[in-house]
């Protein structure tokens, strides 16, 4: 049993004393030899912390105002959103602002999106094909 205390006591002075040390560097900044930029006016902005509710007030805020900006044309377009979502798309909205201000989900906003978009590239594709077809010299 004594051998056996003396063995620990052995561990606990080989990890107490042969423990490295961390390094430490002092470093040594020098002044820049080149002449001070000249001071420019500095205006402090108060920093507002974006925690959840801030970001939902000033979503609300936005699609608020873009529902404002566009209520004339959203009315003439009359029940069909996904018109809507087409008009707000070609208006220059992105996805998440087409879907805060007709108060819709994105996924449903996406999509139509989505496929209008390949509708346009398909008819364009078409468009020059034709256009290629008719300039072609006949054989």
């Amino acid at each position: 049993m004594a051998n056996k205390a003396n063995d620990n006591q052995d561990q606990v002075e080989q990890t107490q004393g042969g423990a490295e040390q961390p390094q430490t560097q002092e470093t040594v900044v020098t002044p820049a030899e080149t002449a001070p930029a000249p001071q420019m006016a500095v205006t402090t902005v108060p920093e507002t912390k974006q925690t959840p509710s801030v970001i939902a007030q000033t979503n609300q805020a936005k699609a608020a105002e873009l529902r404002a900006l566009h209520q004339a044309a959203l009315d003439n377009i009359g029940n069909n959103m996904s018109a809507k979502i087409r008009y707000l798309a070609d208006a220059g909205l992105s996805k998440g602002d087409i879907s805060r201000v007709l108060q819709i989900q994105f996924q449903f906003v996406r999509n139509v999106v989505f496929n209008y978009d390949m509708k346009k590239a398909k008819e364009a594709q078409d468009a020059a094909a034709a256009a290629a077809k008719a300039g072609a010299p006949a054989s």
